[in-house]
């Protein structure tokens, strides 16, 4: 082989060789940039985080004051705290537990009716409180001769009670007739006589039998011991 030969091949090795040195170096270099390049989601996470939230100011007296006055939901009463109560049966009053007219068995007119009687009429004036099941059917009142009050009460199962004050026999002496005496008994306070007044049964309490101001209630389509309770019941209008 000649020298010129050599020195061909020898520079074409160089050549060779730089080359694939130079290639090496690139694909090196390229890899290095494709990796910064395109971070992971990891290093994005790392590289860029994120904002941290603002504190909220601290509150002002003027806004504590206001967060203070503002009603809340605890203090604002709610239906719950004003309960609605159960209906009940409508009671029986009585002297003790209702005064006056507003006791009587009846509607306002009649009530008024009762105190209007008892300002006029100089003997006291009684009404009955009953219970629900009764109405008052009649009443009247006349001031001569002494005066009189009568009324009447029914109810729904044909019960019957008539009552008698003042001077409500004048001319009728059998008004205070009975078949059999039953006892002592009260007339709204007032001491008197429990009668059998007549067989089907019937009941009566007479106060001051065959005066002027006497007092008188009959009873019929109940037992002896209703009727007792009912009279004994009987209220009082004041005057006045």
């Amino acid at each position: 082989m000649s020298i010129a030969s050599v020195r061909t091949a020898r520079g074409w090795a160089f050549l060779l060789a730089s080359v694939l040195a130079l290639s090496a170096c690139s694909s090196a270099k390229q890899t290095q940039v494709s990796i910064v390049a395109t971070p992971s989601p990891a290093a994005t996470a790392t590289a860029t985080p994120t904002a941290s939230p603002t504190a909220p100011p601290s509150p002002t007296p003027e806004d504590s004051a206001s967060a203070e006055a503002s009603p809340s939901a605890e203090v604002t009463p709610s239906a719950e705290v004003t309960p609605t109560a159960a209906p009940t049966d409508t009671p029986v009053p009585t002297a003790a537990s209702t005064a006056g007219a507003a006791a009587c068995t009846g509607t306002a007119d009649h009530q008024a009716f009762f105190k209007q009687a008892a300002a006029a009429l100089k003997f006291d004036v009684y009404c009955a409180p009953l219970p629900s099941a009764w109405w008052l059917q009649s009443t009247q009142y006349q001031e001569p001769n002494g005066g009189q009050l009568t009324i009447q009460y029914k109810n729904v199962k044909g019960g019957l009670i008539s009552v008698g004050e003042g001077n409500f026999c004048a001319g009728a002496p059998a008004c205070w007739t009975s078949v059999s005496d039953l006892g002592s008994a009260s007339f709204g306070g007032l001491s008197g006589s429990m009668k059998l007044r007549t067989n089907a049964p019937s009941y009566a309490v007479f106060v001051d039998a065959g005066t002027t101001h006497g007092y008188q209630i009959i009873g019929q389509g109940m037992s002896q011991t209703d009727f007792a309770a009912f009279a004994a019941a009987m209220v009082k209008i004041p005057k006045s």
